[in-house]
């Protein structure tokens, strides 16, 4: 049974967001709202139009539409994690119908499941739009609350075979504070660790790091304009900490539907993309 809320308002949800109180693992159960008649942004529409294109070819956009109803739902959910620690794995978005964004729309979010593994506690979280009537797309997060200790056994380079695998970068784009700030007020999404460097480097990090989510539009804005034709669905995964500032390069796997988001060397992939072609 799903919540039927009204949109908070943001000091109600930061209100929210600030106060939650963790669950035991074994008490959590899925927890779901729905706000109906949701309007989007003109205004961040167009910004983001003006960044990496329109919504209806950089489908990633589900996403900044439905951030703050998915904040709200994970806010209020019984679970055993703070909200602010949440690691944002992957991201996969599937379009069943047209959705037009100048309409109203109805959003339901779900905290699915929470796993236990050796790097701590998954979260599978889907945000689900409806207009009249009818699932459009479908927005499914995987996040993560890392064990405190657990460091992940992640290779020093690119492995040789997949670097062999790699086309020459055919974008490529540099990212600072300026950049992340303006990300920012268009996503809504002010953590600081994106923001400020003295508050980063107090949470353990080396500098401020760039959003997963905008190297994931900006890499799929890239291969629009390289292909000139429909994406399809999308699955993104966010491989290591984009740390600024930086220049980064996107690449393709040879003759493939996917593509990564590299250092200059290589040696780091920031992010992996995959094209899903229908049929």
């Amino acid at each position: 049974m799903s919540n039927i809320q009204p949109l908070f308002s943001v000091p109600r949800l930061i209100f929210r967001a600030i106060n939650s109180k963790k669950c035991k693992l074994e008490e959590f159960n899925p927890f779901s709202i729905t706000v109906k008649n949701i309007y989007a942004s003109e205004k961040q529409v167009s910004s983001f139009t003006k960044a990496f294109g329109h919504p209806d070819n950089i489908k990633s956009y589900a996403f900044l539409a439905g951030f703050r109803t998915t904040i709200q739902c994970i806010a209020q959910a019984p679970i055993p994690s703070s909200l602010l620690g949440l690691i944002h794995l992957s991201c996969e978005i599937n379009q069943f119908a047209k959705h037009n964004w100048f309409l109203p729309y109805d959003i339901q979010v779900t905290v699915k499941s929470c796993k236990s593994s050796n790097k701590g506690l998954t979260y599978q979280i889907v945000t689900d739009f409806f207009q009249q009537g009818e699932l459009t797309i479908q927005n499914t997060n995987v996040m993560l609350d890392k064990k405190p200790g657990y460091k992940a056994n992640r290779r020093e380079t690119t492995e040789k075979a997949e670097i062999m695998q790699l086309g020459d970068s055919f974008c490529s784009y540099a990212i600072n504070l300026k950049t992340a700030w303006k990300y920012a007020l268009l996503s809504g999404d002010l953590n600081p660790i994106h923001l400020h460097p003295y508050l980063a480097k107090k949470l353990g990090l080396k500098s401020v790091l760039m959003h997963g989510m905008f190297n994931a539009h900006q890499c799929l804005s890239s291969i629009y304009k390289k292909t000139e034709e429909d994406l399809g669905n999308v699955y993104i995964e966010f491989n290591k900490p984009c740390f600024m500032p930086n220049q980064v390069f996107v690449m393709q796997y040879d003759d493939s539907n996917e593509y990564g988001v590299f250092s200059k060397n290589k040696k780091d992939r920031y992010i992996k993309a995959e094209i899903k072609k229908e049929g």
